[in-house]
């Protein structure tokens, strides 16, 4: 039996795996370019040379082509990989990426979301307000907050927090008024793990920037987490899951202290678990408890904005009817008393937004615009107003929805992110819902309508809510409107794209997550743009 030379077994090699090592070495190349980019406009930059921004845009570069090629072999080589490992994968990556390249502040009403965490820190540690009721800080930590952080994205603000990162000032355990934090009235069960993180980090006196950074990953270690174990539990849409942590939006959110985090990371869960139950017909003990927990925690985030998606259990109740004729009965019952509730409150609303004696609406002030609003008395007597508000902002803004929900801008609405990225990541989503050759479609026609039943009422709830509480009564759109506000029904809105009629090939899933992560280096490097 003739033996192949060394130089046979490279060529035999080659040939069998040319596209694969074309792949790769692309990255490679891509890699090798942009470190001669920042190398020369380093030369060129005579005032600047190379600095804490260029260093740090090499770092990037280095980590973003580590994932490219870690993906690749992971989708191409290995190709047995399961999804969820393969989101932990990249998930893992961009978060730490992203709270690299995006300091906190840039994120908006970061202000808020970490003032607020730093309160809830304060009360575990036995500190109240200032003199003036303010919220207080260590004196390190305010000055970094005040100083450091910025909510414009320049480079010298940039190099200025790297230069923190690298050499930290000295911690002062003086409580004092920083002027650049607030303290949000919300529920402060949305930020008891940052706080926790930053009680842990006072008391082994931590420098600022890294325990404020470190707080943000660790919002963004309970979103992969929740992530992780949706992808694991749904039966299908796994890979738009990984699709959508993959919109810029997403991963400008959940590296912050935003409350944006617990949002996306119980909707995704609840989610998981009540297609599964559709599917299976049955939850463990486990599932149960998960799934009551999570929407009892859920339910009143974003002022019950989202409280409609717990209706989603009405869906395998009814489905499965027999088997669960007495808990139908039982969770029908809760919602009726609901909804009587609702209509109550409307006919008090309408009594209570009129006067007796004039029988005009009463009023109540926008606090941004120093201007009269929207009350729900109001909108039920000016019907013909109301419907005009109700077109316009479907008819003109629309776009913006779903251009702020992919991310076309981030930060404080500075930093551009190009059309076409964007929009290939949405359809990268689309493309990951597609029922595949050969699958079944696993929800039938009456429950993908109940899904798209609740997707409406969450609709309604978010813009009603910001027509109420944001509008100036003089505008006939709603204002205040953000499209990342309905990130969370973004999977339920997929599954209009589930039919029988459509089927994509088995591995258009992976498909569509490798392009998902191969459009992250214009992603990166559109942000880093912003500090040339």
């Amino acid at each position: 039996r003739s033996v192949m030379s060394v130089k046979d077994k490279i060529v035999s090699f080659l040939k069998c795996n040319w596209k694969h090592i074309a792949a790769l070495l692309a990255v490679v190349i891509y890699c090798i370019g942009q470190y001669i980019y920042i190398a020369v406009s380093a030369i060129g930059d005579k005032e600047r040379g190379m600095d804490a921004t260029q260093i740090m845009t090499i770092i990037v570069v280095t980590l973003i082509s580590i994932l490219l090629i870690v993906v690749y072999c992971l989708i191409f080589i290995v190709k047995n990989v399961k999804i969820e490992y393969l989101f932990l994968v990249i998930a893992s990556f961009m978060m730490v990426i992203f709270l690299l390249i995006m300091p906190e502040y840039e994120t908006p009403d970061e202000t808020g979301h970490l003032g607020t965490a730093y309160d809830v820190s304060n009360h575990l540690m036995g500190y109240g307000h200032s003199e003036t009721n303010h919220l207080i800080m260590r004196k390190c930590d305010a000055d970094t907050v005040d100083n450091i952080y910025s909510t414009s994205y320049t480079r010298d603000s940039y190099n200025a927090y790297i230069g923190q990162l690298v050499h930290p000032d000295k911690v002062n355990n003086e409580m004092v008024e920083p002027s650049q934090s607030t303290v949000f009235d919300t529920y402060h069960y949305q930020y008891i793990l940052p706080a926790l993180w930053i009680t842990f980090a006072r008391l082994i006196h931590m420098p600022s920037v890294w325990m404020l950074l470190l707080g943000a990953m660790v919002n963004s270690i309970i979103y992969i987490a929740c992530s992780f174990y949706a992808i694991k539990k749904i039966p299908y849409n796994k890979a738009t899951l990984v699709c959508v942590t993959l919109f810029p939006m997403v991963l400008q959110q959940v590296t912050s202290y935003s409350y944006d985090v617990y949002i996306l990371s119980l909707a995704y869960v609840l989610i998981a678990l009540t297609f599964k139950f559709i599917t299976d017909g049955v939850l463990s003990k486990s599932e149960i408890v998960i799934l009551c927990v999570t929407a009892l925690l859920f339910a009143p985030l974003k002022s019950f904005a989202y409280a409609p998606m717990l209706l989603l259990i009405i869906i395998p109740l009814i489905k499965w009817r027999k088997k669960y004729k007495k808990l139908l009965i039982a969770v029908s019952s809760v919602i009726g008393v609901a909804v009587v509730a609702m209509v109550v409150y409307i006919i008090v609303s309408y009594s209570a937004g009129s006067s007796t004696e004039t029988g005009e609406a009463a009023k109540h002030m926008v606090s941004w615009a120093d201007s009269e609003g929207y009350t729900l008395g109001y909108i039920l007597q000016h019907k013909s107003l109301a419907l005009k508000v109700i077109s316009n902002t479907f008819l003109y803004k629309t776009d913006m929805y779903i251009n702020t929900l992919l991310g076309n801008t981030l930060g404080w609405f500075t930093i551009g992110m190009p059309t076409f990225i964007v929009y290939t990541l949405g359809l990268m989503a689309v493309f990951a819902s597609l029922r595949k050759e050969n699958e079944e479609m696993m929800i039938d026609g009456w429950s993908k309508l109940g899904v798209m039943i609740v997707s409406l009422m969450v609709i309604c709830c978010v813009i009603g809510g910001m027509w109420i509480a944001w509008t100036p009564i003089t505008y006939t759109s709603v204002e205040g409107v953000q499209g990342r506000y309905f990130l969370p029904i973004v999977l339920l809105l997929m599954m209009v794209f589930r039919t029988k009629y459509m089927s994509a090939k088995p591995f258009m899933d992976k498909v569509a997550i490798m392009i998902s992560v191969y459009m992250q280096p214009l992603v990166i490097l559109h942000i880093l743009k912003m500090l040339a």
